[in-house]
Order: structure tokens, then C-alpha cells, then sequence
């Protein structure tokens, strides 16, 4: 773990290994380093788990003594590490039934309302509540389920500050309280995506203001690891006020931070520079950094495993360049409507309108749709709801402390 958290994977890699040569007679313990080495070895490598070490921990974990207090953490540890790996890697639909048995199995401790064991443990009931709450969210967040995120998200803040006012009266361990300091960030990370995406701007701005303010006030490791998002952010909330020169400016500073390294981070984070080029015309910028989409790929990927908003883009860019019917265009208004996802509405209902008048049939009602969505992305009413926030100025951060740019009682 310590080599982990100081940033040396590969002696962690290796330390993981020793043990489980050690731990040949104790099937439980080792079966802990196996999984814990597969997530290192993901990490050095930057990809998601070996399938098949997955396969094999899992039946063995199978074959343990499935009464055993043991067998039920090392169960837990294993469905959280498939889970979100596979959730990391847009498999929602896959994920499913983990998601579904870790729900399951939270239920069922919460209303023990005890700890499984007083030994080896993976994690305590409020913090594998959390992480179940954090893993519906992305699920939620990728299925265009705004509601359903914004239920969990409160859930999970109310137990978060129940385990943060418990951990100020008694000692804790130091590695459940960093993991939940982690989870509090990536909540707010995901509910700031959300509520962007839903024309919400001031409740986004709340979500990157709570991030700033936790990340300064727990260690430079912290707002180290998160810095890339809190700007990434930032740079999709100013690209939703119209600002693409400052958005420019936060997804490359966003690419300055070490952590930005990681390849997921480093990937996702040219994808948004390289959109903001292309909203300002900038070709030759996009072309250094971006390889042409595989639009017919992409569509077929995200059909698979669900991927609702990824799967309507892909529809309504094709149709710009394929003749589609009305009934392709269907599912991608339903979802973007179910979702709060106001900008991909107002292309639906554009889109339908477009295909219906090629056939000559009346497209009135999905007209005055688009009419009524492209009222919620009026620059000027997002501009003003902007404006009353009183984190506001953080748009105008760059580099250096972001504290400077929060009101003072702040």
C-alpha cells in the first residue's frame, strides 16, 4: 500500500508477489495479493485487469468455505475490483449483475448494522456503501440517468459526513479514511458532469468549488491526483458558456499535472482539447493530436454495453452523412430527454425534424422541441445563472492556487 500511495507500482507489483509465494498454505490471504496485484499491475500498465487472472481468482474464491466471515470480505474486495474496472472500461451493460450483487450485499450489511469480521477486512459497511452509491452513479451517469444519479450522490454524501464526524471522535484506519476522501472527490467529479450536462451551471460550480476546497484542505497528493478533472471541468463548463478560448486554456493546463500521465486521464483529457479545436476552427491544433473516429465503430461499442449518449451521438452524427428513418432517431430522443441531456435533445429533435421533412411529412412538434431546449442553452440565461454563483471566478483559474479565485469566507 505504501508503495502504491508514493507512486511506485512496480515495487508494489513486486512486494505483492513475494507475498503470495509466501502465503501458498492460506488460500484467503493469498487470494488478497493476487487481486491486489492484478489492480497494481493495471496501473503500471494502464489498462484494465488481466481477464483471465480475474477468471481464475474468482473460482477460487468459489471453492472457499463460503460460510466463512472471510470468504464474504474477499468476495466483496473481488465484485468491487471487477466492478469497477469493467465500469472504467464503459461496460455497463456487463457490469450489471456485479453492480446489482455488491447493491445486494450492502443491503444486507447495513441492516446487520455490524462490521462482517473484527480480523482481516477488505472495508468497513459505510464505506462500501459509498462505493456502491459511487459505482451506481457512473452507471447512472453513463445510461443517462440523471435522477437516479442525483438520488445516490445525496445518499452518499450523507454517509460520508456520518463516517468523517465518527472518524473525529475515534481513530480510524488511515487506508479506509483515504479511500473515502477519494470516493467524496470522484462523487463530485461525476455529479459536476451530470448537472453540466443537465443545464445546471451552479450546481456544477458547487460540485468543482467542493473539490478545490477538500482537495486544498487534505494534502497536495490529493489535488495532485485530482487536478486533470477539476480542470477538465472546468474546461466543459466553460465550453457550455460558449467561453472555447478559456475552455482551450483549462484542458491544457489540465495536461500539465503529473498525474495527467495515467493513460485514461491523458487520453480523455487531448479528446476535449481536441473538440475545443474543432469549436474554434483550429485544424491544424486538432490534427496533432487527434486521429480520425471510426463513427461506425464507435456506434457498434457503444450499442453493446449501453452506452446511451455515446450511442446517440454516434446516430446523429451518421445521419448527417447516411440516410436514416425517423425510427433510428427514436431512441436517441428518449434517453436524451430521460436524461436532462438538453444540448443532445435539441439535436435529436432537430435531426427527427430534418428526417421527417425529406419524406415530406410534418415535423411541426419536433420544431417547436428543439425551440423550447435551445431556450435552456441560451447564452445569455446561462451566463446569468453563471454569474450569481459565488465561486464564479474559477473559470479564470489556470495555474497556481485555486483558492485565490474563491470568495474569502470560502
Amino acid at each position: 500500500e505504501v508503495n502504491t500511495i508514493e507512486g511506485r507500482a512496480e515495487d508494489a507489483v513486486e512486494a505483492c508477489q513475494v507475498a503470495i509465494q509466501q502465503c501458498a498454505e492460506d488460500p484467503v490471504v493469498n487470494l488478497y495479493f493476487r487481486l491486489t496485484k492484478n489492480m497494481v499491475s493495471a496501473r503500471v500498465s494502464g489498462t484494465v485487469c488481466d481477464d483471465s487472472e480475474t477468471v481464475i481468482i474468482g473460482q477460487l474464491i468459489n471453492r472457499l468455505d463460503q460460510t466463512s466471515p472471510a470468504t464474504a470480505n474477499l468476495k466483496l474486495f473481488y465484485i468491487c475490483t471487477l466492478l469497477a474496472f469493467m465500469l472504467a472500461d464503459g461496460k455497463t451493460r456487463s457490469s450489471r449483475q456485479h453492480l446489482r450483487t455488491l447493491q445486494s450485499e450492502v443491503q444486507a450489511l447495513s441492516k446487520d448494522g455490524t462490521c462482517m469480521q473484527a480480523g482481516i477486512r477488505w472495508m468497513d459497511t459505510v464505506p462500501l456503501t459509498v462505493f456502491a452509491c459511487l459505482m451506481t452513479i457512473v452507471n447512472s451517469a453513463l445510461q443517462c440517468n440523471y435522477e437516479r444519479a442525483a438520488k445516490y450522490y445525496t445518499i452518499a454524501m450523507r454517509h460520508i459526513q456520518d463516517y468523517n464526524a465518527r472518524a473525529s471522535r475515534n481513530p480510524c484506519e488511515y487506508g479506509i479514511l483515504r479511500s473515502v476522501q477519494r470516493m467524496r472527490m470522484a462523487l463530485n467529479e461525476m455529479m459536476a458532469q451530470c448537472n453540466i450536462m443537465a443545464c445546471h451551471p451552479s450546481m456544477a460550480m458547487d460540485n468543482i468549488r467542493d473539490m478545490v476546497q477538500f482537495s486544498q484542505r487534505h494534502g497536495a497528493d490529493l489535488f495532485e491526483e485530482f487536478g486533470p478533472a477539476i480542470q477538465s471541468l472546468l474546461g466543459h463548463y466553460c465550453s457550455y458558456l460558449r467561453e472555447s478560448e478559456a475552455a482551450e486554456k483549462h484542458f491544457i493546463a489540465a495536461s500539465k499535472f503529473k498525474s495527467c500521465k495515467d493513460k485514461n486521464i491523458w487520453v480523455m483529457t487531448h479528446v476535449n482539447l481536441a473538440i475545443t479545436y474543432l469549436a474554434q476552427c483550429k485544424h491544424a491544433e486538432f490534427y496533432e493530436i487527434a486521429d480520425q473516429t471510426l463513427i461506425a465503430e464507435c456506434m457498434e461499442t457503444a450499442k453493446m454495453e449501453d452506452l446511451f449518449r455515446l450511442h446517440g451521438l454516434s446516430v446523429l452524427l451518421f445521419s448527417i452523412f447516411v440516410p436514416v428513418n425517423a425510427e433510428v432517431i427514436l431512441p436517441t430522443l428518449d434517453w436524451s430527454k430521460k436524461g436532462h441531456d438538453h444540448s443532445l435533445h435539441c439535436w435529436s429533435n432537430n435531426t427527427m425534424a430534418r428526417v421527417l421533412a425529406s419524406h415530406g411529412m410534418d415535423n411541426s412538434a419536433y420544431i417547436e422541441a428543439a425551440r423550447k431546449e435551445m431556450a435552456l442553452l441560451d447564452e445569455g440565461v446561462i451566463r446569468a445563472e453563471h454569474q450569481t454563483n459565488p465561486s464564479a471566478a474559477l473559470v479564470q483559474w489556470f495555474e497556481g492556487d485555486p483558492t485565490a479565485y474563491l470568495p474569502k469566507d470560502d
